[in-house]
């Protein structure tokens, strides 16, 4: 079985191994870059100066946008991970579960004559059991909660690993600006549950 390495599929390749007992080979792209640089975020990450073990850009591919007409026809970078870890290697630590429809589709996209057989492996249902298994969670702080509205579920997750899923201990000035501009516009947040339910 061959994996791209993206963070997501390796917990689900993780899980597929221990069902089936079949191999998995994990391909990636990019340097092992184990700098402290990597998992340093915050406000004052900046001012601490750390030594990379590779240099920064070694960490992204050469991409750029198309020229934004709202942008004053400019082009802009466009940040896409290229180092072991990917993307959520130099994303600020940010941890995803997709929807349970993103995780069916793999399913349906099999056909009919072949969904039975691989909703057994795949699919929401047989996932998520194995994702809430995977992650130690720990939830946002109360100031956080009550400055910010941050809401968790801990129904979704259950486990006891070295792996730890968990809130900043502070928010980005700009972050409470954004919420507010988005509560102008009629846009409400939803509660957070990482049980499958898709947020639009």
């Amino acid at each position: 079985m061959y994996v791209l390495g993206f963070n997501r599929f390796n917990r689900i390749a993780n899980h597929n191994s221990l069902i089936t007992l079949d191999a998995v080979l994990v391909v990636e792209y990019g340097y092992l870059d184990s700098s402290f640089a990597i998992t340093a975020t915050g406000p004052d990450s900046d001012a601490m100066n750390f030594q990379s073990e590779f240099y920064e850009g070694t960490r992204f591919y050469n991409i750029t946008s198309e020229r934004l007409v709202h942008l004053n026809g400019e082009p802009r970078d466009v940040y896409c991970g290229c180092v072991v870890g990917g993307s959520s290697a130099v994303n600020g630590m940010l941890f995803d579960r997709g929807s349970a429809e993103d995780y069916d589709a793999w399913v349906w996209a099999t056909g009919e004559a072949h969904e039975a057989e691989y909703a057994t492996e795949w699919g929401w249902k047989n996932i998520f059991p194995a994702f809430r298994k995977s992650v130690t969670f720990h939830p946002p702080l109360e100031k956080l909660q009550e400055e910010y509205g941050m809401t968790y579920d801990m129904d979704a997750w259950g486990g006891t690993t070295p792996v730890h899923a968990s809130f900043a201990p502070f928010q980005w000035p700009t972050t409470g600006m954004m919420l507010e501009s988005l509560s102008r516009l009629g846009i409400r947040g939803q509660d957070a549950d990482n049980r499958g339910r898709r947020h639009v």
